[in-house]
């Protein structure tokens, strides 16, 4: 449980200096669709679902 809340407190602080200091608009990540706990954890973390890549 250590480990994933270290991981919550550097997402964030990317996150944060994303938007605040470099002024960014989205920041994305995509997640191999089998990683369940992946997805959740991103979820978690504030992102939001918005669709999945087609193959190209």
């Amino acid at each position: 449980m250590i480990l994933r809340f270290g991981v919550y407190i550097v997402t964030k602080e990317i996150l944060n200096i994303g938007f605040k200091e470099y002024d960014l608009n989205r920041i994305f990540l995509t997640v191999s669709e089998p990683n369940i706990g992946g997805v959740k954890a991103y979820k978690k973390d504030g992102f939001k679902y918005e669709g999945n890549l087609r193959e190209a």
